[in-house]
């Protein structure tokens, strides 16, 4: 689950859904669609609790009566409860917790190492990356998970390293963090631009001559502009960073966050600027003004962050924090980053550091505070209503301190979501195969191993049956199509948006050609109805083969059957071997008429005449003029080779292939599973060559 939601996030950052797939035909047809309805459902609710004493040590010798949770103000009761203790590494098990349970996988430490390129400086960066190695090499236990993000202004946000337990992956991530996308300290930009402000406000200004003034305008607008950019950058720093724990959310248990930064200045916000004696007067600041819009909207990022069960540990990147500029003699905490990431911790129930150059005992802290927590579980009727519910977590015991998750929201209905979490939702369902929302349907699909000279591939092709085109119909119907390796990467990511009001309630097709080398895979087909939330997933295994140098390769089978007007749904192809060299598309692997052939994957109805099997011969290195190709028919239950008659016809070679059409009376097929089989044969060289297929009759 967290690997495939680190996933998410990496294709986030990917995956861009294109125009319209390629249709075949576009008949009129389609129905409108009811909006998706839920109920109150009864849930568990598992809260993740971290507990210290007035020195920072862990409490581990709670119980379940030592915590007093309210959720809204309403005291409820904890049904369920876990404690779980953790050790630094090197340091001896307490025999007085030997026997505790171990760690649930879901409950493993996180850790994001969270690097602040834009509000930054390139000391300050390069402290954060010395701090970030210092905590991958002290503080982590084996089944610690890291993932390392950054955020920049060119780049917005990159996951450099997916949550992962191999933590040397991490140490390589944050050496290879560099300095591109700084924008340099806002807190500079800030304390130079209200040091100005006080400069031209004062009395002694007054009595400057007129040239002197034109010159300090000068002067001060072009700070001015540079600040109107800072703020710009902190809008987007924003939405991006609520996006972000949108899709942490989907992490189960307490996320920790080591946010490296020295942080948005305070009075970018507004700020206590009143205590600094400054009056907003006239147009030349208008824009220093309090902006309440900015304020709210940090105050939702955090109330996000912490209802995603995020805690935030700022450390401000650089050797000092307080002061003011030299130059200007302004005294104002407000315009120093440091305000800004104390809120940050207070909201998410962190910690702030103000100097991340005193590594070891900052560091130890976030160990201490991480390294035991309980799991408090109580039951809640959930509501589909998007509304946010206060939590508080308290201890009976005096003296300590508590962390725990301090909010949640309620899922909101489909039709309700913004289209940053019906992409999440949508990216989490090809990941995982379910939905919050309705179950989607399953498809049958099928992948083949491709070959052509110099290049192999999977095609990918899913049948779509009529009442799920029904099921899914509308004007933004949503396709992507991941193909994974044996490892659960992604290897392959496209997606398409169309509109499935224009097809006619049948049977629809649809198929995408991914280049890939060698090896196993997970092909996987996802569609979406983007305003109803319908859906409809499906998944295949396949092994794409190496091509031979030279010899006898047999390609996997196309199984096809007559169709009148059969309906494809064009995907991904491939590029041509040569630069202005037209696309690859279906035919040229399997060259016959697709708008009278439908595909056969995994079964047909009884009865079905025509059945054909297209299959490919790789001859490459030598042309071979005695090939022969043997079909099999057998039943898979009982191994029994059945007497049926084939008809082959072939297509001189092309591509470095011989194709031949083979045709059997599969009308005379009863309900089972069937076996075919084809050997190739060279007669003047003895080359062979063997491939199976089953498919179904229902």
């Amino acid at each position: 689950m967290n690997r495939n939601v680190s996933m998410i996030i990496l294709i986030l950052l990917a995956l861009a859904f294109g125009g319209p797939s390629s249709l075949s035909a576009f008949p009129q047809g389609g129905q409108d669609q009811e909006v998706l309805k839920h109920e109150v459902t009864v849930t568990l609710k598992l809260v993740q609790v971290h507990v210290v004493d007035s020195r920072g040590e862990p409490v581990t010798d709670l119980t379940k009566d030592d915590f007093v949770l309210t959720d809204n103000g309403k005291l409820q009761t904890i049904t369920d409860f876990e404690k779980h203790i953790l050790f630094t590494p090197g340091e001896k098990e307490d025999p007085a917790v030997q026997g505790e349970a171990a760690p649930a996988s879901e409950f493993n430490r996180k850790f994001f190492l969270f690097f602040d390129l834009a509000f930054n400086s390139p000391q300050g960066i390069e402290n954060a990356k010395q701090a970030a190695l210092a905590f991958l090499d002290q503080q982590l236990l084996p089944a610690d998970e890291v993932g390392v993000l950054s955020y920049s202004a060119v780049k917005l946000l990159t996951e450099h390293e997916i949550l992962t337990s191999d933590h040397n992956k991490a140490r390589e991530a944050v050496k290879a963090i560099g300095r591109k996308g700084t924008l340099g300290r806002a807190e500079d930009v800030e304390q130079r631009y209200w040091g100005m402000v006080e400069e031209m406000t004062s009395e002694e200004n007054d009595q400057k001559r007129e040239e002197e003034l034109l010159e300090q305008r000068d002067v001060f607008n072009a700070v001015r502009m540079d600040r109107l950019e800072s703020r710009q950058q902190v809008v987007i720093f924003i939405r991006v960073m609520k996006e972000l724990a949108l899709a942490l959310s989907r992490i189960p248990g307490r996320k920790h966050i080591l946010f490296l930064s020295t942080g948005i200045p305070a009075s970018i916000f507004g700020g206590d600027l009143a205590k600094a004696g400054l009056k907003y007067s006239g147009l030349l600041f208008q824009e220093a003004r309090p902006d309440p819009r900015l304020n709210d909207q940090l105050e939702e990022m955090l109330r996000l962050l912490a209802a995603s069960d995020c805690s935030l540990y700022p450390l401000y990147a650089e050797a000092a924090n307080i002061g003011s500029s030299p130059e200007y003699g302004f005294q104002g905490r407000e315009q120093l980053g440091k305000t800004t990431l104390e809120r940050m911790a207070a909201r998410t129930g962190g910690k702030y550091f103000g100097n991340i150059l005193n590594t070891e005992p900052i560091l130890k802290e976030i160990q201490n505070v991480s390294s035991a927590f309980y799991v408090l579980g109580y039951t809640i009727g959930t509501s589909w209503d998007g509304k946010y519910h206060k939590l508080s977590v308290k201890t009976r015991r005096k003296g300590c301190t508590v962390q725990a998750q301090t909010g949640y929201f309620n899922p909101k209905p489909f039709t309700e979501l913004t289209a940053f979490e019906r992409r999440l939702d949508f990216l989490e369902l090809a990941l995982e195969e379910k939905s919050h929302f309705l179950a989607p349907l399953d498809l049958s699909l099928q992948a083949l191993s491709l070959n052509l000279p110099g290049a192999t591939g999977l095609l990918t092709m899913a049948k779509i049956p009529a009442a799920a085109v029904q099921y899914l119909s509308g004007k933004q119907v949503d396709i992507a199509h991941f193909v994974f390796d044996e490892k659960n990467d992604p290897r392959f990511v496209k997606g398409w948006r169309m509109d499935f009001s224009k097809l006619p309630i049948k049977d629809v097709f649809f198929y995408s050609l991914s280049s890939l080398p060698a090896g196993h895979y997970k092909s996987r087909l996802v569609l979406r109805n983007m305003q109803t939330g319908a859906s409809a997933v499906s998944s295949a295994q396949a092994a794409v083969e190496a091509a031979n140098g030279s010899g006898l390769q047999l390609s996997p089978p196309l199984l096809l059957i007559p169709e009148t007007k059969a309906i494809y749904l064009k995907g991904a192809l491939l590029p041509g071997r040569d630069k202005g060299q037209k696309m690859v598309d279906l035919p040229d692997f399997y060259p016959c008429d697709f708008n009278v052939w439908a595909p056969v994957i995994e079964e047909m109805e009884r009865g079905t005449a025509g059945l054909t099997a297209v299959v490919r011969v790789y001859v490459s290195g030598t042309q071979y003029s005695s090939l022969n190709i043997i079909p099999r028919l057998m039943d898979e239950a009982t191994g029994e080779i059945l007497p049926i008659l084939f008809s082959v016809s072939q297509k001189s070679p092309e591509n470095g292939a011989q194709v031949s059409f083979i045709t059997f009376p599969s009308e005379q097929l009863g309900p089972g599973k069937y076996v075919l089989q084809f050997d190739a044969l060279e007669t003047e060289t003895g080359l062979e060559s063997q491939i199976r297929t089953t498919f179904s009759v229902k």
